[in-house]
């Protein structure tokens, strides 16, 4: 702290049983809506603190993990509509990847989508759903 830097990895988690995340994006300009998404954070059972005596249950988890099963699926929705469904390999091939661990997703690129050159509130949904897991 005395750097001045925060190095917490705030998160907002769930499992296949969560359900939506809706966003409201008070004004889209340029049609243009990406999500940083930790694909590699530990995932299991919530919530991750259960059992834990100490901070961090004695160890860091970096690099341990849990693949993402072959039936996951991404569904993303503009406005209360679905626009797209993403597969397992869907998403691997859409990762923008700018740093270690600093991993972006395109969800809508579409110029033509605003109408308003002062822009338009936009409301953004996101579900990962997997039968296996």
């Amino acid at each position: 702290l005395l750097s001045g830097h925060n190095d917490a990895r705030n998160t907002i988690s769930g499992d296949g049983l969560s359900g939506w995340l809706v966003i409201q994006i008070p004004k889209v300009k340029e049609g243009l809506i990406l999500a940083r998404m930790e694909w590699w954070h530990p995932r299991g059972n919530w919530p991750m603190t259960e059992g834990w005596t100490e901070v961090n249950n004695g160890n860091r988890a970096l690099g341990k993990a849990i693949p993402y099963p072959d039936d996951v699926f991404i569904d993303f929705a503009v406005n209360g509509e679905i626009i797209g469904t993403w597969d397992k390999d869907e998403i691997q091939t859409r990762i923008i990847e700018i740093a270690y661990n600093e991993a972006f997703y395109k969800f809508l690129d579409d110029e033509d989508f605003i109408q308003s050159e002062e822009g338009e509130p936009v409301e953004f949904g996101i579900r990962i759903r997997s039968e296996s897991d």
